[in-house]
């Protein structure tokens, strides 16, 4: 068991801890632990991304228990993730988390009741972009890459692993925008380069990082909203290269999205890689811009 999954797991009541790590002796190393009320505690591994669950059955107080702990007892200053949908802890561990919203018309005011916790173990897997890194390395580090698959394939891995190089090998400035606490971790939070946005909105960090910073780099997690899509294309003007993130089975799918669509008619990401995985080994398909471009 890694000492971040310890240190998370000693926040929650005791019998979750046993069964976790009675689960990871059983399954083998763990990477999420799902905690939802009357239902048996789930572990996913990280070999083969298994689904398990263990003998321990989490009733409501025991939910209840664990969700003002991970908050440190203090729900209402972690209500603005909470309505986001995540509880954010040191180091890059991210809680997802699931309930009873109360809304006012779209928009979600409180959560209520929560029932279900997610707990993602963020992995550090190093050399994992080695590849892409020296296809950045041989363009000179001027392109920007815009990486798509499904969830859960290895994307926040990639990122993770190409910030840490770009800093710590290739020597240059890296403005990390980590607007939901995941993206970030502790090896990224010691390395030389870096300068990390934590909690920032994501338009607001690409905006600040650009004007006061100076990166060579800009590396975000997960684009979604037109208001982050219009931020990147502040980024192209200002002639930062930037790595980004966003989920799509594949690049027809990827850029029927309006906002993607937008970045990619200003051409604003020079390669689009496809990641895809088998045999826990990551792998990439390269697309130019200019074969897409009519």
């Amino acid at each position: 068991m890694t000492e971040q999954l310890l240190g998370v797991l000693k926040r929650l009541p005791p019998p979750i801890l046993q069964a976790v790590v009675r689960g990871e002796q059983t399954f083998g190393a763990i990477c999420e632990v799902r905690i939802r009320t009357g239902r048996r505690l789930s572990l996913t591994t990280v070999e083969g991304g298994f689904n398990r669950v263990t003998s321990l059955c989490t009733d409501a107080a025991m939910v209840a228990e664990a969700v003002a702990s991970l908050c440190d007892h203090s729900l209402h200053a972690h209500m603005d993730t909470i309505r986001e949908g995540y509880i954010a802890l040191p180091g890059g561990v991210r809680v997802g988390v699931a309930g009873k919203a109360v809304c006012d018309d779209s928009t979600i005011c409180n959560v209520s009741g929560i029932t279900s916790l997610c707990i993602r173990i963020p992995a550090r897997v190093r050399m994992v972009g080695d590849e892409v890194f020296r296809e950045l390395r041989r363009g000179g580090f001027r392109e920007s890459f815009l990486f798509y698959s499904p969830p859960g394939v290895g994307k926040t891995t990639l990122l993770r692993d190409l910030a840490h190089s770009l800093s710590e090998t290739a020597g240059l400035r890296v403005a990390l925008i980590d607007s939901r606490c995941e993206l970030a971790c502790d090896e990224l939070e010691h390395a030389d380069h870096i300068d990390i946005y934590s909690g920032y909105p994501k338009g607001k960090a690409i905006e600040l990082a650009t004007r006061t910073m100076n990166p060579q780099y800009i590396i975000c997690d997960e684009i979604g909203t037109l208001d982050e899509a219009l931020s990147l294309l502040a980024v192209e003007n200002a002639g930062v290269p930037l790595l980004a993130s966003a989920h799509a089975r594949d690049l027809d799918q990827l850029l029927r999205r309006q906002n993607l669509r937008i970045l990619h008619q200003a051409r604003v990401f020079d390669r689009y890689v496809g990641l895809s995985r088998a045999a826990d080994r990551l792998s990439f398909r390269y697309v130019d811009r200019e074969i897409l471009d009519p």
